[in-house]
């Protein structure tokens, strides 16, 4: 089945295993930011900087990484049914 088939909890976790397994402490902020209106804020200045919004600049983020940040914003402005 598609990731996008199943649950929306199983892709939020899906896609946070994926940050999580590269960036830890940016995982950690999201865990502490997601549901509030500056998540999706935090995920774009990331995408959009690719640094790790404390000061820490990197010469961009792996593909997949990207991707789950993407994906990660599409979730948060997706209301839950």
């Amino acid at each position: 089945m598609p990731l996008h088939e199943l649950p929306r909890q199983f892709q939020i976790d899906h896609e946070m295993a994926v940050i999580r397994k590269h960036h830890a402490r940016i995982a950690s902020a999201i865990d502490m930011f997601w549901g509030h209106r500056d998540c999706v804020e935090y995920l774009r200045q990331l995408i959009l900087s690719g640094g790790d919004g404390v000061g820490q600049t990197r010469v961009g983020f792996k593909h997949e990484v990207l991707a789950a940040f993407l994906h990660l914003i599409r979730l948060h402005d997706t209301p839950e049914i």
